[in-house]
């Protein structure tokens, strides 16, 4: 069964209420976003249940060991979760999983309509890039999207009306909680019902794509889960990714302006206080969290290392964490190693541009500067 968090919605309602009153983005929400929400849970929940009836060993696949990839976005976690699943042994969830087939019947479903539409020449195959390119062109300058690329799988969590991503879709500063303070912010009843939920989740992808494979997960909003993922998943195992804030902040600052242009919810107040406070929060939670002494469950990846020698660093994650790297995959990171070496990047971010002055950012993430030796020359980086 799929959980579903009434309290969650029924909270982004009074807030549409308190901030926007009874406007059109408010009667937005009800008469389509929500409703759209509780269909979807409906359409999933009939096929979880189908699940149960058809194919009730997916319960017994185990979860254990799974890797979290967390810290703040925009640090190579795509990069590296790409290469992380060439090996065989690692697997991860696509964007068309995360939202249309969460269930063992709905990805079966959606394969063999990809075998058939593969048969008949891939005409729904190309009909979807155009569309993709057509609704998702500009944003795909910010973050390449596509159903056929490994994505968050904190996605999951729309079917159960709690993911995240709210904070994005309607980003009210009162919505940081819990999203920005899961471990501590959440009873343990709360925690166990939506972990379960999510577990499942992993051993259905389990169970279609490779019962013995290890489960790799890529979440920046997980960095303030990660108690919360310690008690729920035996072993797990987690990669904290990190990169200079002269990078991440205006990247995800344009992130968010996306939002405000196409969503009309984000003001500039959102994205100083609750952008900033997020961000902050993806880098120090995880830092004050994982044990990095312990080599066998926690790895930290910093950002200039995989593009100086990508080889080299995702063979070390693999064997520190006692994984195989099969000979093409070797091959793959040697080009891939090749390609980065010639790479320089030509971003060079103004934070003028977003209302922002260069001493408001260096005052506000003034101790990760410090921590990770990060200057000002690391703009560029």
């Amino acid at each position: 069964m799929i959980p579903f968090d009434h309290e969650m919605q029924l909270r982004i309602l009074k807030l549409h209420l308190k901030h926007k009153g009874l406007s059109a983005t408010t009667w937005r929400y009800l008469l389509a976003l929500l409703p759209i929400f509780s269909v979807n849970h409906l359409i999933h929940q009939f096929f979880f249940i189908l699940d149960d009836i058809l194919f009730p060993s997916y319960r017994d696949i185990s979860t254990d060991g799974s890797i979290f990839m967390v810290g703040p976005p925009r640090c190579g976690t795509s990069l590296f979760q790409d290469l992380l699943n060439k090996s065989d042994e690692i697997t991860s969830m696509k964007l068309w999983e995360l939202q249309f087939a969460p269930s063992i019947c709905e990805k079966l479903l959606y394969l063999q309509l990809g075998k058939m539409d593969r048969c008949l020449g891939s005409p729904l195959y190309k009909s979807y890039l155009k569309l993709n390119e057509k609704l998702f062109g500009e944003f795909k300058k910010i973050h390449d999207t596509s159903l056929f690329h490994f994505e968050e799988d904190a996605m999951l969590f729309y079917h159960s009306g709690n993911s995240p991503f709210f904070l994005f879709f309607f980003p009210f500063y009162e919505l940081k909680t819990p999203f920005m303070d899961f471990d501590h912010s959440t009873s343990a009843d709360y925690q166990a019902k939506f972990m379960d939920y999510y577990k499942k989740c992993i051993q259905k992808h389990l169970f279609v794509f490779g019962k013995d494979k290890t489960f790799l997960s890529k979440n920046p909003f997980f960095s303030s889960y990660i108690l919360t993922l310690k008690a729920h998943f035996k072993n797990a195992r987690f990669i904290f990714m990190a990169r200079t804030p002269y990078q991440v902040a205006p990247s995800a600052i344009s992130l968010s302006t996306y939002f405000k242009d196409y969503l009309r919810y984000v003001d500039d107040d959102f994205i100083k206080k609750a952008l900033f406070e997020l961000l902050k929060m993806q880098y120090t939670y995880p830092m004050e969290t994982l044990d990095f002494g312990d080599k066998v469950h926690h790895a930290m990846i910093r950002f200039e290392d995989l593009v100086a020698d990508t080889k080299t660093t995702v063979e070390n994650l693999l064997q520190q964490f006692g994984l195989k790297c099969p000979e093409a995959l070797k091959q793959a990171l040697a080009e891939r190693s090749q390609k980065e070496k010639s790479y320089v990047s030509k971003n060079r971010y103004s934070f003028e541009k977003y209302n922002i002055g260069e001493q408001e950012f260096k005052a506000h993430f003034q101790e990760i500067l410090k921590r990770f030796g990060y200057g000002e020359e690391s703009a560029a980086n």
